[in-house]
């Protein structure tokens, strides 16, 4: 049984007769997720008209229609009382017809997902659980334009199990969208994760959050003080996971020690603010084992945002950050913009797990007692190509490497945010040559597709899209990244446990099949993931995913043909 299909704009159900395209709708049973991406008005219309074959259908075009309200409304009829997914596009300023179809639905959602932009841009929606609402104000919304989604929320959702709202924040909304005090009838339900990205929490008015076990927060224009971060671990209880992407951390000077959180476990901060390690300093009083710091800024040459950062991060993102938490085995740093200037190297304790996603956060990587203690290392190729042969990094088992296939539109585009250098295919095997003795998993992923952009350059620019439109985004040679990596890497091990490739859409090999061979003498496991998973977790990933729809016959022929080959069958679908 599939759960997602995506009718592409070069999909072959375009050639065929209406009767033979509504017999295959029929036989799909498609439950779960239906995307409509660019696809004729024809196909569109055949398929929407077999509304009793799903529940949930989502059209990934900018805005959504009157037509398309009509078509959700009336999928929603026919499949009631069934539990319901629902996901809506709108404009925030015509976003009362949808508010009332949440209002109406309320009752029997387990997923909201509802996209809501303004007329003077698209959105960039983020999706970390299962419902979003997005809404990007145009220059004259305010309080007014939020009222109907909020009042809609007012209604109990008994079965709702994950909520996210993404407000996209700017200059020109006077209003800062606010939940009410009564959200989700003051009853938690099943409510278990949520995301609030420029939405203000109605403390201490948060009854429905009480049973919340993750929970993510980015007040995006406005800053956190530690009294909020109290405030959200006190209405919480049950709270495992913590999720603060912060811009600006208000301290309190007279701050008194908190009661320590019974459950919470697992934090990520993606601290851009001067005074990190005051925010970080808040949690090592809880049982935290798992840490994440990402976005850290690193002393850049030059001052952002009209001030100076002060030069503290490079004992945090070692020697400090093991003292704040001394008995935690799983601490994990990620320098978003590093130095261009150090005074000293950082050093590593081996809890402690480091991420140089770009060029320049390898500049801090100065010193080979720096790499005896890595365990896990995200790098950028550019990076790797230009630093030369690396010292051995005897204890590390997880490596992600971001192919930067469009580094010189990024460069020619950002001007002096980024340098342009060649990439690791452009690299002699003597100046990549990399001793790591216990290395199991290599995951190479393409650049543009990681997390939704490249981590190059500033977070004003990155979006939830391709950072350019050329051809050579996902694109690469399976042999020459075989030959490369073969070549480069040196471990103890007679194959690599797996190696994975992420957010590639095209393989330009002449002979797919001969290169799929290569890959399998070199390691046990090879997957091909449409997307990238979160780089921060390169450890743990989920090596389960569909095979790009592109590479799969000529896998099907190599399988017929080739008994060298085998393949987890989760890979083909």
């Amino acid at each position: 049984m599939l759960a997602s299909l995506t009718y592409g704009k070069t999909s072959h159900f375009d050639a065929l007769p209406p009767v033979v395209v509504v017999k295959i709708l029929e036989h799909l049973r498609l439950r779960d997720r239906v995307v409509f991406a660019r696809c004729s008005q024809r196909l569109r219309k055949i398929a929407l008209s077999r509304l009793e074959l799903w529940t949930k259908v989502t059209d990934s075009r900018a805005l959504d229609t009157p037509d398309r309200l009509a078509y959700k409304a009336a999928l929603l009829r026919r499949s009631w009382p069934a539990p319901a997914r629902l996901e809506i596009n709108a404009d925030i300023v015509e976003g009362a017809p949808y508010a009332a179809l949440v209002e109406t639905n309320m009752s029997r959602l387990t997923s909201l997902r509802m996209s809501l932009r303004g007329p003077w841009g698209l959105g960039s929606p983020l999706s970390v659980h299962g419902i979003m609402i997005v809404a990007r104000p145009n220059r004259l919304s305010g309080r007014d334009e939020w009222r109907p989604i909020s009042d809609a929320l007012r209604n109990p959702a008994p079965l709702l199990e994950d909520l996210d709202i993404f407000v996209h924040n700017n200059a020109d909304w006077k209003s800062e969208a606010v939940l009410a005090p009564d959200i989700l009838g003051r009853t938690p339900g099943h409510l278990r994760n949520c995301s609030l990205t420029s939405v203000a929490l109605p403390f201490p008015a948060c009854r429905a959050f009480s049973q919340l076990t993750s929970f993510c927060y980015e007040p995006h224009n406005r800053g956190i003080s530690d009294g909020e971060v109290y405030a959200i671990l006190s209405a919480m209880p049950c709270l495992e996971t913590l999720g603060l992407c912060v811009g600006v951390f208000i301290p309190d000077p007279a701050r008194r020690p908190q009661p320590v959180h019974p459950c919470l476990r697992n934090v990520a901060l993606r601290a851009a603010t001067y005074n990190s390690v005051e925010l970080v300093e808040l949690f090592k009083q809880h049982c935290v084992t798992h840490l994440v710091l990402d976005h850290m800024r690193i002393r850049p040459a030059q001052p952002f945002h009209g001030g100076p950062i002060p030069p503290w991060a490079a004992q945090l993102a070692g020697t400090e950050l093991a003292r704040l938490f001394p008995e935690h085995n799983r601490l994990y740093v990620g320098l978003y913009q590093a130095a261009y200037e150090c005074d000293e190297p950082a050093t590593f304790p081996s809890r402690v797990r480091f991420s140089a996603s770009n060029a320049l956060a390898t500049e801090f990587l100065t010193s080979s007692d720096t790499f005896a203690n890595l365990t896990c290392l995200t790098i950028h190729e550019s990076a790797w190509a230009r630093r030369g042969p690396l010292p051995s990094a005897p204890r590390l088992t997880h490596l992600a490497i971001c192919l930067a296939s469009c580094f010189d539109y990024i460069a020619a585009t950002l001007g002096s945010w980024v340098e342009p250098v060649s990439g690791m295919l452009q690299a002699t095997p003597e100046e990549l040559s990399w001793s790591l003795p216990l290395l199991r998993e290599v995951f190479v992923v393409s650049l543009p597709q990681f997390r939704g952009g490249c981590r190059t350059v500033p977070p004003f620019f990155r979006q939830k899209r391709r950072v350019c439109d050329c051809d050579k985004v996902c694109s690469i040679s399976l042999a020459e990244i075989y030959r490369c990596l073969r070549g480069a890497l040196h471990f103890d091990r007679l194959r690599l446990e797996h190696l994975v490739f992420g957010g590639i859409q095209h393989f330009v090999d002449a002979d797919l099949a001969e290169s799929v061979v290569a890959l399998y003498e070199w390691a046990e496991n090879v997957d091909f993931l449409p997307e990238d998973p979160d780089f921060v977790e390169v450890e743990n990933l989920a090596w389960q995913s569909a095979v790009n729809p592109a590479f799969t016959p000529r896998l099907h022929e190599l399988f017929k043909s080739n008994s060298k080959v085998s393949l987890n069958p989760h890979v083909l679908v």
